[in-house]
């Protein structure tokens, strides 16, 4: 179509051709003229999908907000997360212990142990579980309490979104020689899911399980284990095993999900190391196991100096969960937030990775056991441009709190603690050169908060572990309050920051 027969248009049909693109080709429309460039000034449509995209977030199912109201609460959300500005703080008791918990869609799911039974193993088991929808801008507080557990669970994972609770069973594996049960159930009602072509999923492995990881994008759950290691993915709505797959002891690994159709895995060898694997979706009728995943690439961590060697490689990255009104991060706009250790006592770092960086590694419409040779990338071909790692000054403790939520990162207090920043967020969905932003927040500071964009490059000494220094440039924002001082943990999610404290468990709630 040529631009003159465009204009010529009614501008409500420009309005309605132009939001069929995406935000990039929406703002390239927009350079082309001045007529084109003021159609999508005036649109709140465009506005707001140019303001989502801008976010990584996308738009939610409808509700009763209009597209005006959406724009408005997502600036003024935007606003609130750099000057950490909450909308109000709510002190949310929960009872009992909390001994695994997640943070998900804004609810706060944990599980309480059963008692001690005498067992090692036996004991990390759970019949306890608690699911409490956090308090919004506009809604309070509620829970539902399952006071016994039909399952005696050792490790749970929730998607809110698909009122999906995912139990592993521990009696099989403790008395039954390594027999994995996974449960699917709902969290509003504790039954068996409608959705799942089978409530139960089995697999037989074989060793002990040792620490899991156990994560849901979509229609696949993913169940990592240590102890082997090994991963075992589902398609759960059909019951279909899609991935099956073991690695030597040694190296250390962990995993995630980068999408529903492929995950990573870091290794912790020499230099370290993430490999990237798609999978498949459906297992094949003709074949009786699954088939084995593509390894798309290898990409190596900075180069170590002789007798130096990685000794733990961990990873974190927000839970996924679908969209629900009015908004949400969009499951490719992702930060990965990564500890990195060398040799027993030797020094820490994180490492920060966006997402969609990962995925755009991976070629399109490739499943399982493809004809792919896997590439192996230095870390100088892709980790300076692409990451950003810092110097490990906190005490993580990446089992017990959920440290990221899309782009965002909350860290936990500085050890030893600094009584002027008691809480840092940093944000690495930035565009430091966008001269029309509609939120007005410069590099600023008030009395207990302060924001600070970070483009500069972080150098890493070589000292006696990297071969060269490691420069690093993944821009980021960084925004601080010195008033949470009694919190020793964070968790976060879209719109909200929870401080976890002790002592009759307590969870303090601010909403952005």
């Amino acid at each position: 179509m040529k631009s003159t027969v465009l204009l010529g248009l009614p501008v409500e049909i420009v309005i309605a051709i132009l939001k069929w693109l995406d935000c990039r080709e929406i703002l390239l429309c927009s350079s082309v003229c001045k007529t084109l460039r003021a159609t999508v000034k005036g649109s709140l449509e465009l506005q707001y999908q140019i303001e989502l995209a801008a976010d990584g977030m996308v738009d939610g199912p409808p509700d009763l907000m209009t597209t005006a109201d959406r724009l408005e609460l997502l600036l003024d959300r935007r606003r609130r997360w750099r000057m950490l500005d909450w909308t109000r703080k709510v002190m949310v008791p929960i009872p009992g212990a909390c001994q695994a918990y997640e943070l998900a869609g804004g609810v706060f799911t944990k599980l309480m142990m059963a008692g001690d039974v005498g067992n090692i193993e036996e004991s990390i088991v759970f019949r306890h579980l608690i699911a409490t929808w956090l308090p919004s801008r506009t809604k309070e507080a509620r829970s539902i309490v399952r006071d016994e557990l039909d399952v005696v669970t050792r490790e749970f994972t929730i998607e809110p979104s698909q009122d999906l609770v995912v139990l592993i069973d521990a009696d099989d594996i403790i008395h039954s020689g390594f027999v994995i049960k996974v449960y699917l159930q709902t969290t509003s009602t504790n039954a068996a899911h409608p959705g799942a072509a089978s409530s139960v999923l089995r697999a037989e492995i074989s060793s002990g399980l040792g620490s899991m990881t156990t994560r849901v994008v979509d229609d696949v759950i993913g169940i990592f284990w240590d102890s082997g290691p090994g991963l075992i993915i589902w398609n759960w709505v059909t019951a279909e095993m899609l991935v099956y797959c073991l690695w030597d002891t040694f190296p250390s690994r962990e995993f995630d999900f980068l999408s529903n159709r492929a995950f990573m895995i870091t290794v912790a060898n020499d230099p370290g190391s993430i490999e990237i694997y798609t999978f498949s979706g459906y297992a094949p009728p003709s074949v009786s196991s699954p088939l084995p995943p593509t390894h798309i690439v290898t990409l190596q961590m900075p180069p170590l100096q002789d007798g130096r060697e990685m000794w733990g490689f961990l990873t974190q990255s927000g839970l996924f969960v679908r969209p629900t009104a009015p908004f949400a991060s969009a499951h490719s706009s992702r930060v990965h937030f990564m500890g990195l250790q060398y040799n027993s006592w030797g020094p820490q770092f994180y490492l920060f990775l966006h997402n969609d960086f990962l995925l755009s590694l991976v070629p399109p419409g490739y499943g399982s056991r493809e004809a792919w040779t896997p590439l192996t990338r230095p870390w100088d071909s892709w980790g300076p441009a692409h990451t950003r790692i810092l110097e490990h000054k906190a005490p993580f403790q990446w089992s017990h709190f959920q440290y990221v939520h899309g782009q965002r990162v909350v860290l936990p207090q500085s050890s030893p603690p600094d009584p002027l920043c008691t809480l840092r967020v940093l944000d690495f969905n930035i565009y430091p050169t966008r001269t029309d932003d509609p939120v007005h927040t410069a590099e600023s500071r008030g009395t207990t908060w302060r924001y600070d964009m970070v483009t500069r490059p972080t150098t890493v000494s070589a000292g006696s572990i990297f071969q060269a220094d490691v420069v690093t440039h993944l821009p980021y924002s960084m925004s601080s309050r010195s008033d949470l001082s009694e919190y020793p943990g964070f968790l976060i999610d879209d719109e909200r920051i929870v401080g976890m404290k002790v002592g009759g468990w307590r969870l303090l709630c601010a909403g952005c």
